[in-house]
């Protein structure tokens, strides 16, 4: 009974030592991970000016720039036809939403505010004094999936 202990003793203790190597060499490649030498809102600038004109990157970038455009505009390789010439390519989740952003009917908060002042202080809710403006009428959505059923 004592040599099937030790067994699985020793066998527990091989086991974890494996573990304890996997760690260390674990901690060692995410010690390696080269982190970005740039701040959170340097990334997030760059990235909005690219969502906002690839095109203009596009014309001043060398061809390695050009390459990572398209990658990063269109989910697969451009094709080409021999009869129509380039076909148009199925762009990236980004420049989808951004399209469909487009036609929608939000709109920004307005400057005023959120809430109406007040013209005596909090304990005048009968007032009917109001800085914010009416709110204008809501466009006419044109997209048929986006209008109620009847």
């Amino acid at each position: 009974m004592q040599s099937k202990i030790s067994r699985v003793t020793s066998t527990y203790e091989t086991r974890i030592a494996e573990l304890e190597q996997e760690k260390a060499l674990i901690e060692e490649e995410i010690a390696k991970i080269d982190t970005s030498d740039h701040s959170f809102e340097e990334m997030f600038e760059l990235s909005m000016r690219f969502l906002a004109s690839p095109y203009e990157i596009w014309e001043k970038g060398d061809l390695e720039v050009k390459k990572t455009v398209l990658r990063l505009v269109f989910t697969r390789p451009l094709t080409v036809s021999r009869k129509t010439g380039v076909q148009t390519g199925e762009t990236t989740f980004p420049f989808k939403a951004l399209h469909f952003l487009k036609g929608t009917p939000f709109e920004m908060v307005r400057a005023v505010g959120l809430e109406p002042t007040r013209a005596q202080g909090p304990t005048d809710f009968k007032s009917g004094m109001s800085t914010i403006p009416s709110r204008p009428q809501p466009r006419q959505n044109s997209w048929p999936y986006l209008r109620p059923m009847i």
